[in-house]
C-alpha cells in the first residue's frame, strides 16, 4: 500500500481543486484526476487516486463549492458523469 509521504492540510487541498476546476476548460472530471492535482509528487492508480481525493471533493461538496452530476442518458455510451463547480 502507498502511503503520501508529505500530507496536504484540507484547506490547501481545497485550494488546488477549486484552483484547478476554474482554470479548467472541461466542465466534468473524475474524481482521480484530482489525486494529482492535491498530491504532485504521489503516483496513485486511477482507483486509489480516485478514492484519496474523493474525501476532499466530499467536503468541497458539504461546503456547497461542488457537485457530482451525470450527464447522458444510460443506455448511452456517450454519458459522463464526474465534479464539476457549482
Amino acid at each position: 500500500m502507498r502511503r503520501v509521504q508529505t500530507p496536504v492540510p484540507m484547506p490547501e487541498a481545497k485550494k488546488r481543486v477549486l484552483a484547478f476546476l476554474r482554470k479548467s476548460n472541461v466542465k466534468i472530471h473524475k474524481a482521480s484526476a484530482f489525486a494529482s492535482i492535491i498530491w504532485p509528487d504521489v503516483e496513485f492508480t486511477s482507483q486509489g487516486g480516485g478514492a484519496a481525493a474523493s474525501r476532499i471533493l466530499k467536503a468541497l461538496e458539504k461546503d456547497g463549492l461542488v457537485k457530482w452530476i451525470s450527464v447522458g442518458s444510460r443506455a448511452s455510451r456517450d454519458q459522463n458523469w464526474g465534479w464539476t463547480l457549482i
